[in-house]
């Protein structure tokens, strides 16, 4: 018996390799991140938006769910981005989240992301005691001078403005009003008049935003208003005019409407030509070799690169730091790097912000595993009493908590052991055996279920009388040899 059934189990394992969907599959604890948190999805990034591999990529997930109002905190401090491996927790920032829709805006930085297969990775919420778990700082890694999401309320305040990075770099709001706060590219952002209305970063001639050698500058912006020659996303002007970088709209009888990056060695422009009430994706690189202008994530134009120069002015967007130029219309998603960004990058980080339904998908929820609780212990149910060569019937069952199929061991308690295979919860088994020799037997049971958690032992005493045996034995040969008796017992009886 114990043959066949080896064989069997051998026969189930290889169809189970080579067939996997036939097979029972159940998240058991292992497979959960942390078992304080009752809720994930998966995420899986398109590898066809990721234009290069890339390292400690801030990737955009833009997610609206009703579990998430449901289930995670109404400050989404629960939300946790877990590698799929769940080796790893991704620092993110939450940049908007309304816990009435479920409506989630957050930046997550990806350690390693692939150009060639699809990268994923899980949100995990729904813990209702967790502390804040994000890191802001660590979402924009040490290459980034001044993250900006403009996302914040005006009050003119020194340092109304946050900076996400390590380098605090806050803006402080110029001339600007409550009502400055808009619709953005992502989520919100601040809408400048084009007359005196900027954003300028207090204490910043030097330090961090003092580049001369490497930079990259983006931003999403929106005119409202290009006719002026100068139309600056940013910049870092002195209010003397002296220039470090500027980086702006030109609108010119020669150059309508292109981009331009001004610096102390020169003016650099493209040839693409911008409209009003249109959202663009600026961005411009500069190292000790070359400038380049992108348009909407693709390389514009490529130029020389010629020489920045400090001028100890302040930085500031909707206009050239402490110059003028000012820009009208609406600006979003304001940054700063201290190296030129690569084409790939520049590309991929249009994607997921350009299309983020596009750039990722996410899946449907997943409830954290009950815990795996071992089955009961089985009821066993029989003849408590019988004859040696006599095969006797007995019932088994056993209710698993989980509701997993469960298998039961016996042992006769005659050396003769056998495993069953799976049968359903609360199920009952008739099993038959024999016992060839007299003397009193303990029958044990045990249930195992799909996580291989076992019950406790059940015991059964079988009593086989050696006595009772031999009388009986006996008797049915004294029958079986003189047919003659047994009416002369019975007529014995009757009368």
């Amino acid at each position: 018996m114990k043959k066949v059934f080896a064989t069997i189990l051998i026969g189930i394992l290889i169809f189970c390799f080579w067939s996997p969907t036939f097979c029972i599959v159940k998240a058991e604890d292992n497979d959960w991140w942390d078992s304080d948190w009752g809720y994930r999805k998966e995420i899986t990034i398109n590898h066809d938006m990721v234009a290069a591999n890339l390292e400690n990529f801030p990737i955009l997930v833009h997610s609206k769910s009703t579990d998430f109002s449901c289930h995670a905190q109404p400050d989404g401090d629960d939300f946790v981005f877990v590698s799929i491996d769940r080796l790893k927790q991704y620092n993110h920032e939450i940049e908007y989240y309304d816990s009435s829709t479920g409506e989630l805006i957050a930046w997550v930085n990806i350690t390693s992301l692939y150009s060639s297969e699809d990268t994923s990775l899980f949100i995990y919420y729904g813990n209702p005691r967790s502390s804040n778990q994000e890191n802001i700082a660590g979402t924009w890694n040490s290459n980034f001078i001044g993250v900006w999401h403009c996302n914040n309320f005006v009050d003119n305040g020194i340092g109304d403005i946050k900076d996400s990075t390590i380098y605090n770099n806050d803006g402080t709001t110029q001339e600007m009003e409550f009502e400055d706060l808009v619709d953005g590219k992502i989520s919100s952002a601040f809408n400048f008049g084009g007359i005196d209305e900027k954003v300028l970063v207090i204490g910043s001639q030097n330090g961090s935003l003092d580049l001369t050698d490497y930079l990259t500058l983006e931003c999403w912006w929106k005119a409202s208003d290009l006719s002026d020659s100068y139309n600056t996303l940013m910049g870092k002007t002195s209010s003397m005019g002296a220039w470090q970088y500027e980086y702006r709209i030109k609108d010119t009888y020669d150059l309508k409407n292109t981009y331009s990056f001004f610096t102390y060695g020169g003016d650099h422009f493209d040839n693409f030509s911008r409209s009003i009430d249109t959202w663009y994706y600026a961005t411009v690189t500069y190292d000790t070799n070359d400038i380049a202008l992108y348009n909407n994530g693709e390389i514009s134009i490529i130029h020389e690169s010629t020489e920045i120069k400090s001028t100890y002015a302040e930085f500031g967007f909707g206009a050239a730091g402490e110059y003028g130029n000012f820009f009208k219309g609406i600006i979003d998603e304001v940054r700063v790097s201290n190296l030129a960004r690569s084409e790939g990058w520049v590309k991929t980080s249009f994607n997921t912000m350009n299309n983020p339904e596009a750039f990722l998908s996410v899946g449907s929820e997943e409830s954290k595993p009950e815990e795996n609780i071992p089955p009961n212990k089985p009821e066993i149910d029989g003849p408590y009493e019988g004859k040696p060569g006599v095969e006797y019937e007995y019932s088994f069952n056993s209710t698993d908590k989980n509701r997993d199929p469960v298998m039961y061991y016996i042992n006769w308690g005659d050396n003769n052991t056998e495993w069953t295979e799976y049968c359903d919860s609360g199920k009952e088994i008739i099993l038959k055996h024999i016992w060839d020799e007299q003397g009193d037997y303990t029958i044990k049971a045990k249930a195992k279920d799909i996580n291989n958690t076992e019950s406790k032992w059940s015991m059964y005493e079988i009593t086989i009388p050696r006595f009772r045996a031999r009388i009986n034995l006996w008797y049915e040969w004294l029958i079986e040899s003189f047919l003659i008796l047994e009416k002369l017992i019975i007529f014995f009886f009757q009368n």
